[in-house]
């Protein structure tokens, strides 16, 4: 008891009620008969989710641990893990379960469990946390990104998963959609005058990205001026396009 009242007092200095976050999850965990766990086993597994108090712990503790149980993990650990991840905030809650779910689903990457629940933590562990305060740009890249992952690029379901994270992590330079631009890029490189192969293509496209927001679109204006206006050969006019762009990030 007196362990329990040193942590709901210091919980209080970080903007959480704790009272309140304890007992929706002891609640959830006494009633969710299906869990068979004793009430003082209960009692610890409520204080545990709330040692890193903040607004909606026991909500984010509730989802994640429901969601890796409906995929098959044990309950055991699925209450382990969800408290591991609801400490991290609201953000890198919503970022694991998109991580998640795009690796795990049958309708996406459709991945064992274990290598879904490595990966989510894994590339969790990438972002930066500046990157976690804008993640509905982030979700909706990994999200978009998977996609055309699976549909256009020839990749193990393992690497369209780390290669949606790498380009959505690039958010963190600014709030901004990065999946559109990185999917017209990789189109026009494939399927107009460039006609790289594949690999060069995504080669490219992903070295393109890394210099922001616009950049794409930059790109293809360099490209087909040098090859309209310049008649430089197609392998020139990628590296005067390349040139420029260098130009335009060190202005």
């Amino acid at each position: 008891m007196i362990t329990l009242l040193i942590m709901l007092t210091a919980a209080f200095s970080m903007d959480c009620d704790p009272a309140r976050e304890y007992i929706t999850s002891l609640e959830y965990l006494i009633h969710q008969k299906y869990l068979e766990l004793p009430e003082e086993e209960a009692r610890i597994l409520a204080r545990k989710s709330i040692t890193a108090c903040s607004e909606g712990v026991a909500g984010r503790f509730i989802h994640t641990s429901q969601m890796l149980m409906t995929a098959g993990l044990s309950s055991k650990n699925a209450l382990e893990q969800a408290i591991t991840v609801a400490a991290q905030g609201a953000d890198a809650a919503l970022l694991y379960s998109e991580l998640f779910i795009n690796a795990f689903r049958e309708d996406h990457l459709n991945l064992d469990l274990e290598t879904s629940l490595n990966l989510a933590k894994t590339l969790l562990a990438e972002f930066p946390k500046t990157t976690l305060e804008k993640s509905s740009y982030v979700r909706d890249d990994i999200r978009d990104m998977t996609r055309f992952c699976m549909q256009e690029i020839t990749l193990p379901k393992a690497d369209c998963l780390q290669l949606a994270a790498d380009i959505a992590a690039k958010s963190w330079i600014k709030p901004h959609r990065y999946a559109p631009e990185f999917s017209m890029l990789f189109q026009y490189l494939r399927n107009d005058d460039p006609h790289l192969a594949m690999h060069d293509a995504l080669h490219l496209t992903t070295e393109v990205m890394l210099h922001g927001p616009g950049a794409a679109e930059s790109f293809t204006t360099a490209y087909s001026y040098g090859v309209k206006h310049e008649h430089y050969p197609s392998a020139k006019a990628l590296d005067f396009a390349r040139a420029l762009l260098a130009l335009e990030v060190h202005r």
